[in-house]
């Protein structure tokens, strides 16, 4: 499901017109018809915006996360275990409160877990940047969006996205003008 159909999933689940999520988010109506055809995506800033106004999360939206992931943290956070194994569709009873040793290791893991992500897309974001001097923030999202999806798969799932990227390598259509230029460039020498 693309970013735009989340979107309207969320907003048609929270009851709300295009045009009044648009006026919550200080946004034009027309402006959240194109993020919910495809047409264009938000910013950063405005996707959270978004995210906040539909009772989502941003990772929903960019589709790595669960549509009730908010709903669900907010249920653990507030140590209401019921709602969240209802919402996961868990056993009652599935779900309980960790003692403060468990709950220093699950932090210190998450951190350690965003911490490695985020060097990793900081180091691609400066290896692009440096191999592609016009490198927009739109691309280092498309790139993040690219990165996160991979990370879902397991390492079969993983070799065969590359196989698949490599064959769209092979399609004119959908080569950039660099690449097409350098291809060009490798059969005149």
């Amino acid at each position: 499901m693309t970013m735009g159909k989340r979107i309207k999933e969320a907003r048609v689940k929270e009851g709300f017109t295009q045009a009044q999520l648009a006026e919550l988010c200080g946004l034009a109506t027309i402006t959240i018809q194109q993020y919910e055809r495809d047409k264009r995506q938000p910013r950063r800033d405005q996707l959270e915006v978004i995210a906040q106004n539909l009772n989502v999360t941003t990772g929903y939206l960019w589709g790595i996360e669960d549509i009730n992931a908010k709903a669900i943290l907010d249920a653990m956070k507030n140590g209401d275990y019921r709602t969240a194994e209802d919402l996961m569709d868990l056993p009652v009873g599935s779900i309980g409160p960790v003692d403060s040793e468990e709950q220093e290791e699950i932090e210190y893991q998450l951190r350690e877990e965003r911490h490695t992500k985020e060097l990793v897309l900081n180091k691609l974001r400066i290896y692009f940047r440096s191999k592609y001097d016009k490198l927009t923030d739109q691309d280092y999202l498309s790139i993040k969006s690219l990165i996160d999806t991979f990370s879902q798969l397991n390492e079969e799932g993983q070799q065969k996205a590359v196989e698949r990227v490599e064959e769209l390598t092979e399609i004119p259509k959908y080569k950039n003008e660099s690449s097409q230029n350098q291809s060009g460039e490798e059969g005149t020498e």
